[in-house]
Order: structure tokens, then sequence, then C-alpha cells
């Protein structure tokens, strides 16, 4: 063959195919837990694609009245392996991601799992992204179920009470800084008796 030919490099993306996107080195932190999503000025980028024959579902379609702590979620159609996880991202009303992390490595395909709500997430309504992730590491692509949704409702924290218990005897004393909304306990908390 005479002459000199030109080759250029091209593929093709099936965009409805992406899942999300992450910095190329270190923008899925967040094992065992969830990680605030930090803001990323990089030009590298990885993908999370969608893997259709994954079937991965969570029985629950909404957690209410929480303000920390953790949530139990039952699933089914987890897939196994090395580099399979449960992964959860947490995101905004607008649907911008606030946390992720792979939260569980399961060992079954059904079970449940525990997710262990950020104690700085502020009161509001969000969305608890649940999905099986096969995670591969920096500058590959990681493949996944589709997003299980679930609302989200986070509560406002409770503050500290301050009640004060000021003995007067060995078994009489006066309770103050306290509310008819609250209750105490002399046994260690096995019984708990109303403020009034």
């Amino acid at each position: 063959v005479d002459g000199v030919f030109g080759v250029r490099p091209a593929f093709n993306l099936n965009l409805n195919s992406v899942l999300f996107t992450s910095a190329a080195v270190g923008g899925k932190a967040g094992d065992g837990e969830l990680t605030a999503v930090g803001d990323y000025t990089g030009n590298e980028w990885k993908l999370t694609l969608l893997d259709n024959s994954r079937n991965f579902a969570v029985t629950e379609t909404e957690v209410s009245g929480i303000s920390s702590g953790n949530v139990t979620l039952h699933y089914a159609g987890a897939t196994i392996g090395e580099n399979e996880y449960i992964s959860v991202i947490i995101a905004d009303s607008n649907g911008s991601a606030l946390y992720y992390g792979r939260v569980a490595q399961p060992d079954s395909a059904n079970g449940q799992v525990e997710i262990k709500i950020p104690a700085s997430l502020a009161a509001g309504e969000y969305t608890l992204n649940v999905f099986s992730e096969q995670y591969n590491g920096d500058y590959m692509t990681d493949y996944a179920s589709a997003l299980q949704e679930i609302s989200l409702n986070v509560l406002s924290k409770e503050t500290t009470p301050q009640a004060v218990f000021t003995a007067a005897g060995d078994s009489s004393g006066t309770l103050s800084n306290v509310d008819a909304s609250m209750k105490y306990s002399t046994d260690g908390g096995a019984s708990w008796t109303d403020i009034t």
C-alpha cells in the first residue's frame, strides 16, 4: 500500500448506560462508610456504568424520623465476589451527590445491610441511592445495578437536656431544668416515668 493514511481512534458511548462519573483517582472514597463527596477540579474521570444483568433490589422505599445513626435495609439479588459491594449515595433534593460509600461486601445474594447516616447530615429530605457495585479501583470502569431510590427524612438533632437532680436525702430530691416531654429513670433505663 502506497501513501500515508491517518487513523483516528473513536468509540461509541451510550450515555443512557452512564449512572454517574467520579474523579479517576480517589473519587470514590468511602470503604465501609459514607464519606462526603468533595469538589473536583481535575479533568480525569472514570465512569460507573449500568450493568443490566444485575437484579439488585431493596425492600424499603422510605426511611423517616432519624437524626443520625444506623438504618437497616433488606436487599435481594446482590452480586457476590472479590470486588463486589453494596454501595450508597446520599443525594440532595436536586440529585447532587453529598455522600458515597461502599458500605458492605455481601456474602450472600439476599440479606440486610446497615448504613450509618453521617451525623453531619443536616435535617431535610434526601434520597438514599442503594446499588450493587463492582468497584475496580482508580482509572478503571465500575459496573453497577440500577439505583434503588429510598426517600430519607432526617430530623433535627436533639439537644442535650440540661436536667439537674438535687438530693434532699437518701430517697428524695428535686429535678429541675425539665419539661413535660421528658421522662426519667431510677433503675438505669429499665423503666421510664413521665415528668409531671
